[in-house]
Formats: structure tokens, C-alpha cells, sequence
């Protein structure tokens, strides 16, 4: 939770996800907290004996589980939270004036704006003030300062069906920023052109700096985090991405001056096909 909340956090594109406007492609790219951990609970509450993991680990049954809804009201107080904690919210007047109708109490239809709901206080509601052990648990290095295997480039692999684990040498467009550089933009690994069959359960592990995966889990630096798909009803490919942050990842692995990085993906599920990735600059960071 400390790695989907803070760390892969840390600008308001990297929490709510790509930007999507009328006319773009279906799924530009989820926010951190989607995939994990809200894909990860449907899976995991779903029913592994029923064909397709009902009902709530196939996205077509997932509103008959009556967990669905704490669930996805648990997912809401994670926005609530990040806002507390100072996190920014999209300024794009696209989003804020986005509508959405539903009916009140009369049965009458009702328009209700983006900008309207940024705050729960408004809608009426709060949630209650608790502990959060997670925000305490920082996920801790496998090693520091590595020396790196050699590994072939991004263009030399992909694109290709991600059957078996997939390591490249990834090129930084920038080593050792400043401090004021951090604090602009964020430096994220993209993984584009991730297309796979919505119908089935997808999921792949993304390490950093790490020759083996099987030493790293959840609690360390190493794992960025992971690409995952809750089914839904019928089969059809789509293309998606899939975004990490590297910034405090990389000073907590001492790999701030490394001109290049090693990624390792690690297929747990279906296959997928991937394009490529890259490292590039989430410029949102003071602003969005």
C-alpha cells in the first residue's frame, strides 16, 4: 500500500491515470491504485472453482458479491486519503466539467459535474479517522549501489509475447537530477502497447535493478509493482500501458547516477504481447 500510495503516487496522472478524451483509444492507462490493489481483491475474493472467477473476480458478476461495494468504498477513501496528505487532484477542465447523470430520489434525472465532487464533505459523507499502519511501512532495498549484468536493449527484444521472464538494460534520458528537478517531474518507466484478451486474467510482475526476482516480493524496493487484469465477461483484445515511478525507487536502490537501469518483467498469468518500454518525464508533478 505504501508503494501504490506514495511512491507510485506521486503526480496526479500516476494516481487517476492517463489522460482520456473523447476520441482517444478506450484504455491509455490506469491509475496506481487500479490494478493493485483494487484488481488485486477482485481476484482474490473471487471464486477460483468458477469458470471465470465469479463473482467477484470477473468484472461482469462483480456487483453480486455484497464485498463489491465496501470494496470499491475502500478504494474512494484511498482518494480521500491521498487528498489529506496533500496530493493534487487533476486541474484539466476537460475532467472537472466531465458529467454524469443519475436519479435522485424522485426518480428524476439528475446532471452532476466532476468539479463537484472533489471532496466527500460536499457529497455529505466522510470517512472515519484511523490508523494507517501501511504509511509507516516503507518497502526496504534487496541491495544497493548493484553492479548491473549486461542485458540487451529494449529495441533488441520487443516488441514480443511475454512467455517467460524478460530482462533489458533500459538508457535514463537523465542521470543524478536535482533536487528542484525531482520536484518538477517525476521519472516514470513506460510499458506501451500492452495487448491482451480482457476476458481472461492477466498479470505481470515489473522489477528494477533486481538478476532475481525470486529474492524480491512485495517488501522490497525491487519489485515497481505489477500490470493486472480482472476478467470481464467476453473475450477482446485491447492496448493498453502501464506507467511506474522511479524517482524514490531509484535513490533507494543508491542507482541515481546509473546511466542505465535493468527491468525485469515476469509473466504470472496468460500471456500478453508488449510494444516497448521507456523512461521518460511525467511533467504533472507541480501541476496537472
Amino acid at each position: 500500500m505504501y508503494k501504490q500510495m506514495i511512491t507510485q503516487s506521486t503526480t496526479p496522472i500516476a494516481f487517476f491515470g492517463k489522460l482520456f478524451r473523447a476520441g482517444d483509444a478506450s484504455d491509455p492507462g490506469a491509475g496506481s491504485i487500479e490494478t493493485t490493489p483494487h484488481n488485486n481483491v477482485h481476484r482474490w475474493v473471487g471464486d477460483p472453482d468458477e469458470s471465470h472467477g465469479e463473482n467477484m473476480g470477473s468484472f461482469y458478476s462483480a456487483g453480486r458479491d455484497p464485498v463489491f461495494y465496501c470494496h470499491h468504498a475502500n478504494v474512494d477513501r484511498m482518494w480521500n486519503l491521498r487528498n489529506s496528505l496533500g496530493g493534487q487532484n487533476i486541474n484539466d477542465s476537460d475532467w472537472l466539467n466531465s458529467s454524469f447523470y443519475f436519479y435522485n430520489e424522485e426518480a428524476k434525472p439528475v446532471r452532476v459535474f466532476v468539479k463537484d465532487c472533489l471532496a466527500t464533505k460536499l457529497l455529505g459523507y466522510n470517512y472515519q479517522t484511523v490508523d494507517i499502519p501501511w504509511l509507516n511501512s516503507t518497502p526496504k532495498a534487496h541491495r544497493t549501489g548493484a553492479t548491473l549484468p549486461s542485458a540487451p536493449t529494449p529495441g533488441e527484444v520487443f516488441p514480443t509475447t511475454l512467455e517467460k521472464t524478460i530482462t533489458v538494460a533500459v538508457k535514463r534520458p537523465k542521470k543524478q537530477r536535482t533536487k528542484k528537478e525531482k520536484q518538477k517531474s517525476e521519472e516514470v518507466l513506460d510499458i506501451f502497447g500492452i495487448e491482451y484478451n480482457i476476458g481472461e486474467f492477466v498479470k505481470f510482475d515489473v522489477y528494477i535493478n533486481e538478476d532475481n526476482p525470486e529474492d524480491s516480493g512485495p517488501e522490497r524496493t525491487e519489485l515497481l509493482g505489477s500490470f493486472i487484469n480482472v476478467p470481464h465477461g467476453h473475450s477482446m483484445i485491447s492496448t493498453t500501458s502501464k506507467s511506474f515511478a522511479l524517482t524514490e525507487v531509484l535513490e533507494e536502490l543508491g542507482a541515481d547516477n546509473y546511466e542505465t537501469i535493468l527491468v525485469t518483467l515476469v509473466p504470472k498469468s496468460s500471456t500478453v504481447t508488449i510494444k516497448g518500454l521507456k523512461i521518460k518525464f511525467d511533467n504533472t508533478k507541480a501541476s496537472a
